[in-house]
């Protein structure tokens, strides 16, 4: 008991060194990425560039990065669905079997031999409705299966198989991810007679109940697919023997036999760590001191589906002079783009999945943020600045609206898009305007809808 209570003290407690090390002073949300490769009409050897680019995608730095060292594609059309993630009978099905038990039939061997007389494109579509209409219990499934909380809460308390001081974890990730700047560092010195325990309330709840896990599933179509149906479109207007017609299949064959790209549509679920003070209380004091399979076998911990976002179909191609034949060699560029794509959108929709980006450059000429196109920001794009406040009522810091901004369009948007093969994120501003006498470098930017 003695220890427990040393290290609810040592969580609570302002951390000490921090000002020492380097870091973002301001909290990010914490993300875990999957990609779904078993969907998305794509040929085997696209598919093999498309799975290297998941595996190899960097997340945007305005999140921690909070993989878990496992295959990041996964398929699931095998997973099977159990207890509470099994879909519940909607009306026509609880009809269907009303009917069929009355006539003395067997409702699922029925339903069978209806799917069997369908056509096989017929059974393939039905079969791609059903797995679209159960991927939130599908992924829940999987994640559960899998125990992903579980490793994700290993992840943040450092698991090793070391003991320090009666345990297997630590806060080092946490103060790591919870740094204070200088400025903010001399507010908590001047609040220490009130903050007291108050730390982890700050740092740690609102770092762990912000780690989200997204999975991302892709719609290929390629471009000569649409090329050949605007090709086919110009011939009725045209007609082939007109000279227009002619030379509207000139140009549109020259693009078929001569560019490689794709069109793809994205599609991210977000599911978001469940973590508020009850559950910290409750891994302190059963688990804090366990071995580490305990917590890795545990079913105290769990994600909650948050929702999921379809984004713009992106388009990507390149004169490869190999028509067909190249779209391999662009699938992981474009599979690339389209999940820059859709985190951006999903980012649009949740209002806590936002990125939060601090203010660099403050002053009557320019306004700016290390902020940029993969974050999905577009010259129509409006921003709200928060400043972080300590609210001594509630002991906690808050994020209060100070005022908002929009892009500078005499500057370009940095283009920060991720490039394959590129190993870092390449850094750069975005300039913004609106009121800069209630600015002050530091103050965070949020996109807002």
């Amino acid at each position: 008991m003695k220890k427990i209570l040393i290290v609810l003290v040592c969580l609570h407690i302002c951390i000490g060194a921090i000002a020492q090390q380097k870091g973002d002073p301001y909290r990010r949300n914490s993300l875990c990425t999957f990609f779904i490769t078993d969907f998305g009409n794509i040929d085997n050897n696209a598919m093999r560039n498309v799975d290297f680019a998941c595996q190899n995608y960097i997340v945007s730095q305005k999140y921690d990065s909070h993989d878990i060292g496992v295959d990041r594609t996964i398929q699931v059309r095998n997973i099977e669905l159990k207890g509470k993630n099994k879909p519940k009978q909607g009306f026509l099905e609880r009809m269907g079997r009303k009917l069929a038990a009355v006539q003395g039939l067997d409702y699922d061997k029925e339903l069978e031999k209806t799917k069997a007389s369908m056509s096989s494109n017929l059974q393939k579509a039905e079969q791609e409705e059903d797995l679209i209409r159960e991927m939130p219990n599908r992924l829940a499934q999987f994640l559960e299966d899998h125990k992903v909380a579980n490793i994700l809460l290993a992840k943040w308390f450092n698991a090793s198989n070391n003991i320090e001081e009666g345990s297997h974890y630590n806060m080092k990730l946490i103060q790591d991810r919870g740094i204070y700047s200088a400025s903010e560092l001399e507010k908590l010195r001047a609040a220490e007679s009130v903050r007291g325990r108050a730390i982890l309330a700050d740092a740690g709840l609102e770092l762990l109940s912000h780690t989200y896990v997204t999975f991302t599933y892709f719609d290929f179509t390629t471009s000569q697919e649409v090329t050949r149906k605007t090709q086919s479109f110009g011939n009725k207007i045209f007609g082939n023997d007109s000279y227009l017609g002619q030379q509207w299949n000139k140009v549109t064959n020259d693009e078929v036999k001569n560019v490689s790209g794709y069109y793809v549509r994205a599609t991210t679920y977000l599911f978001r760590l469940k973590w508020n003070k009850s559950m910290e209380d409750l891994f302190i004091s059963k688990y804090w001191e366990a071995p580490i399979s305990a917590l890795l076998n545990s079913d105290d911990f769990e994600l909650e589906y948050v929702g999921y976002q379809n984004s713009p179909t992106i388009h990507y191609e390149e004169r490869t002079g190999k028509g067909e034949l190249g779209n391999s060699l662009v699938a992981g560029e474009a599979t690339i783009r389209a999940i820059d794509a859709s985190l951006s959108y999903l980012q649009r929709k949740f209002e806590d999945f936002r990125v939060k980006a601090p203010l660099i450059d403050v002053n009557d000429s320019e306004i700016t943020a290390f902020i940029g196109t993969k974050e999905g920001v577009e010259l129509t794009s409006s921003f709200e600045v928060l400043e972080r406040t300590y609210n001594p009522k509630k002991n906690r810091f808050d994020y209060k609206k100070v005022t908002s901004l929009k892009i500078d369009k005499r500057h370009p948007i940095f283009n920060n898009e991720y490039v394959l093969g590129q190993t870092e994120e390449p850094v750069g501003k975005t300039y913004f305007k609106g009121n800069h006498s209630k600015l002050a470098p530091g103050m965070l930017i949020r996109q807002t809808k």
